[in-house]
């Protein structure tokens, strides 16, 4: 689940990038921190068409955090 998810944060869907974030992050693997880090990047300087907000990007920060642990 967690190599289907990775793809999918590129979506052009926010809701489907959240459910990756959400899905990497219950997978608990310390390596896609980095991805999910990218991810809020590309958020925060409005690289999507339909980008997510800044309270769900802020959550996708907490998620990366725990997962870098």
């Amino acid at each position: 689940a967690a190599e289907g998810a990775l793809a999918m944060l590129k979506s052009p869907y926010s809701k489907v990038r959240e459910v990756a974030v959400e899905t990497l992050a219950s997978a608990g693997r310390k390596k896609d921190a980095a991805a999910i880090r990218d991810l809020i990047n590309v958020e925060t300087r409005k690289g999507f068409a339909e980008n997510n907000a800044a309270a769900l990007i802020k959550r996708f920060s907490k998620r990366a955090r725990a997962l870098s642990k």
